[in-house]
């Protein structure tokens, strides 16, 4: 896919579907994909979504077990996939450096996931943090396909800017018109004219991908 993706969310369960249901489960069979986790509060939540979704459908094990994960937290350990790099929390400087030396080992035909929003950074070191994204963004090679998250309600300048980061930004959104929590909107916007404008909407019930046998994220970006 080569696409450096931004999705915009209203709500973080949303987020975490589209992460679990469909990214993780359709990337990680056949790309080494990367995970980067922020915070132990971050970390524990993830690992029981991982933990639920293994005991409905443990045929998906194995693409938990290929994530590749790196953490930023207090404790050197993580339950699931490979973990490949720690950053110790503490000042949040240091954090971001030693972030971008763990993302420096990532190659062109892989996969990363940035699970936790950069906008933490931006709000707790301001614009320092800005010039370290584009640092980071730098380092990342050619044909590497990104996720970066955003929830809706977090806006400023500085965070606006980092949309021109990538080359898609996906909007997901409740349908209110819905009866039920399952359906959300989505609309798709590219840089690359023609290439995957689209909108819709996504349907999340108990079912993952697995059993679906398609993901809605390869139908946004299918050639």
């Amino acid at each position: 896919m080569e696409y450096r993706t931004r999705i915009i969310y209203d709500s973080k369960i949303v987020k975490d579907l589209i992460v679990l249901q469909y990214i993780i489960p359709h990337f990680s069979r056949y790309m080494d994909t990367y995970l980067v986790l922020y915070s132990e509060a971050l970390y524990y939540k993830f690992k029981k979504h991982v933990c639920s979704i293994i005991e409905r459908l443990p045929e998906l094990e194995r693409s938990f077990e290929n994530l590749k994960v790196i953490k930023i937290g207090l404790k050197n350990e993580c339950a699931f996939g490979e973990f490949v790099g720690f950053v110790r929390q503490g000042n949040l400087q240091d954090e971001f450096n030693e972030l971008i030396k763990n993302l420096e080992n990532i190659g062109s035909n892989d996969v990363l996931i940035l699970y936790g929003s950069v906008a933490y950074y931006l709000t707790a070191i301001g614009k320092k943090a800005f010039k370290r994204l584009i640092d980071m963004f730098s380092i990342l090679p050619e044909g590497l396909t990104l996720f970066g998250f955003r929830p809706s309600c977090c806006t400023s300048p500085e965070i606006n800017l980092i949309v021109d980061l990538y080359d898609v930004v996906i909007h997901v959104w409740k349908d209110e018109q819905s009866f039920d929590d399952s359906t959300f909107c989505f609309s798709v916007d590219c840089q690359f004219r023609n290439s995957c404008n689209s909108h819709g909407k996504l349907l999340f019930a108990e079912i993952y991908y697995y059993k679906q046998n398609k993901t809605v994220i390869s139908e946004i970006f299918k050639n």
